[in-house]
């Protein structure tokens, strides 16, 4: 708590730009944007491993992401056929049609497009953040981006939440392009996007860098930087 608080002073007392209002909870970090990304590990091996050690992985990945997005999870049968999945090695996708296309012709989905492992809570073992990506379970063309850490506790894996821009008070929606790129010394390290007032809704232009740390069972934001103006 003293550390949010002291990143939000930092972030009151100066900001780097009159136009752009600043995110939340931004604080330079010199290390911030110069951690090179880890390489991608298999999406689909890295998903096996866990289901292996957990057989409700994706019945876990759902219930997050929409308690992430504020949709109830009992609307889902009612407006959703049963889920599917397709596998490839570099990414998952889960999908629900709609049951009724002619009022609602928007299925919804879920997409895990990345991940990364390390330890986050310093037990030794390695840890997966999946980053993922969903479209709105309401309608509409929008998608959204998470992050969704998988903790390796002995011989079982817990799917610990699912974190927005949002959930984790960046001062930006729920579309802020969160990607987890590497972890190191038990932190993790990603970029989000933030939209200029001229930009296009397609196009962000500010770009920051971001670190997290899970303490207190769950991510929080210790860290960042702004990284660039235009991506």
């Amino acid at each position: 708590m003293k550390i949010l608080f002291g990143i939000y002073i930092l972030f009151a007392l100066g900001s780097c730009s009159p136009s752009v209002k600043e995110p939340n909870s931004m604080a330079n970090t010199d290390s911030a944007k110069n951690i090179k990304p880890d390489p991608q590990s298999s999406i689909k091996a890295n998903t096996q491993k866990i289901i292996d050690a957990k057989k409700t992985f994706y019945d876990d990945l759902i219930r997050v992401i929409l308690k992430d997005i504020d949709y109830p999870i009992d609307e889902l049968p009612k407006t959703f056929e049963p889920r599917k999945i397709v596998e490839t090695d570099q990414s998952i996708t889960i999908t629900f049609e709609t049951k009724d296309p002619e009022s609602s012709p928007y299925g919804f989905s879920i997409d895990i497009v990345g991940a990364i492992t390390g330890d986050i809570n310093n037990d030794g073992l390695d840890d997966v953040v999946f980053n993922v990506i969903t479209s709105n379970p309401n309608g509409g063309n929008a998608q959204f981006d998470h992050l969704v850490p998988c903790l390796a506790i002995k011989d079982r894996y817990v799917v610990a939440g699912a974190y927005s821009g949002i959930n984790l008070k960046l001062g930006v929606g729920l579309e802020s392009y969160l990607t987890a790129s590497a972890i190191k010394d038990g932190l993790v390290y990603g970029t989000f996007a933030v939209h200029d007032e001229d930009d296009p809704h397609c196009c962000p232009s500010q770009k920051y860098a971001v670190v997290l740390k899970y303490e207190r069972d769950k991510l929080v934001v210790v860290g960042g930087e702004r990284i660039i103006k235009g991506i």
